[in-house]
């Protein structure tokens, strides 16, 4: 096993701080989202989707794309793992993933509030709906095996492990 690789037990963290680290990003975008809202200027109030996304793509290349760490995962010591081969466990997440989590954390709210019209919003309702059922049943999964946290990361196969091994917490019993 090389540098790059890690095996599943060191790859092992808490539920809790998987969650937790979710909950400090969706806290971060809706702090930025709220001084976005607060601006006085009628013009950058139309631009506040477009504001928003040049946000979250700034952000997102300075962690996530350099690194494979959200500031969520950073402040709890947690960090994305490729997961799509089944025997090893890489440390960088390859291009197909970094395309899926812009695509999810940046361009589809972005189209969410700026493409979505009245004559579409029944359909986008009805694929919402069962998009939110199954990202219930992901959730209970979650729960029972710790290991993709979010229905994306499910499709996507990124793991959540802890950045180092110092901080290995498997070998304790928990």
């Amino acid at each position: 096993m090389d540098s790059r690789t890690k095996s599943m037990r060191q790859l092992y963290c808490l539920r809790v701080n998987q969650i937790d680290s979710k909950s400090l990003d969706t806290e971060l975008n809706a702090i930025f989202e709220a001084k976005v809202n607060d601006l006085e200027m009628q013009r950058l109030l139309e631009l506040s989707p477009e504001l928003l996304a040049l946000i979250k793509t700034y952000i997102w290349v300075n962690t996530v794309w350099g690194n494979g760490i959200s500031i969520g995962q950073s402040l709890l010591g947690l960090k994305y793992y490729d997961m799509s081969d089944t025997n090893t466990i890489r440390q960088h997440l390859n291009a197909l993933q970094n395309v899926g989590l812009v695509l999810v954390e940046i361009v589809v709210p972005w189209l969410r509030q700026r493409v979505i019209t009245d004559s579409i919003s029944h359909t986008v309702d009805k694929v919402d709906q069962l998009y939110k059922c199954v990202h219930f049943m992901n959730g209970l999964v979650f729960l029972y095996y710790g290991k993709y946290r979010t229905l994306w990361e499910r499709v996507l196969r990124l793991g959540t492990g802890l950045q180092s091994s110092q901080q290995n917490w498997s070998n304790n019993e928990l």
